[in-house]
């Protein structure tokens, strides 16, 4: 005996088929909707950030915060000197970046985080012969001094230099690089010293490198992140500053911004 739908009529194979696939096109057709709901409202896709060097130490747990809020956005992370990150967050390749402040700001809006210190950078073994935990720019020019390579429109290159120039002195320059963890290998080889934002020590070199205070250098720089002004922010990015903002502000953010 046919099988029988509610008006009596009896339902072919055909009919039984077209119906299936029907509803296997409707509860997909759902399953999309959901999909770019999920999309549209930040809780899916990709959010790009760019890190620099000296702002790696803030991002670990904002990251982990970040996630315990939102763990199915899939996090695309580009790593490189502030300038090659500036450049990504104007071609739009990123949506935010964790950076050392630029000179001209005209086309950012800008969180500041905790000001970092100069400090001179030396293997421990030289460290241990000296007598004080803090150095003045005439006991560094001592020492054959390995610099950080000049970057576009931003200034921490021309502040060293300045640093030596408002003391009369003109450092022992011996090695320029751009790449900070190259940098800092060649300190631990004893090729010379550094002068460096603190946080730019990486942990790895924990037992070869000390970081010692200078006493007569005062200026400071500023890690940041960055966002571009004219640019809508994804709900992905929003949701991450907001993060930021609740949860890591009292941490991490200047009280007098």
């Amino acid at each position: 005996m046919g099988s029988f739908v509610s008006n009596k009529r009896p339902v072919t194979e055909s009919g039984r088929l077209l119906y299936q696939h029907a509803k296997q096109m409707i509860n997909q057709l759902d399953y999309v909707k959901t999909e770019i709901a999920a999309l549209e409202g930040g809780l899916m896709g990709t959010l790009a950030i760019g890190v620099a060097t000296s702002c790696a130490k803030y991002l670990h747990e904002m990251i982990h915060a970040y996630r315990q809020h939102y763990p199915d956005v899939f996090i695309k992370m580009y790593k490189g000197d502030s300038a090659y990150l500036e450049q990504l967050l104007l071609t739009e390749e990123i949506e935010l970046a964790f950076m050392l402040q630029p000179a001209d700001l005209t086309n950012y809006d800008v969180i500041r985080l905790k000001q970092e210190p100069f400090v001179v950078v030396m293997p421990t073994s030289w460290h241990q012969q000296l007598a004080t935990p803090a150095i003045s720019l005439q006991q560094v020019n001592k020492y054959p001094l390995l610099m950080l390579g000049a970057m576009d429109g931003f200034s921490i290159h021309e502040n060293i230099l300045n640093f030596f120039s408002l003391k009369n002195l003109t450092p022992n320059i011996v090695l320029e690089c751009k790449d900070i963890f190259t940098l800092l290998n060649f300190v631990v080889e004893k090729i010379g010293v550094a002068i460096l934002p603190q946080s730019e020590i990486h942990d790895v070199f924990a037992n070869q490198l000390q970081a010692v205070a200078i006493k007569d250098v005062t200026s400071v720089t500023k890690p940041s992140i960055i966002t571009l002004k004219y640019a809508t922010p994804s709900r992905r990015a929003r949701f991450f500053m907001d993060v930021v903002a609740a949860i890591l502000m009292e941490k991490y953010l200047e009280v007098n911004n």
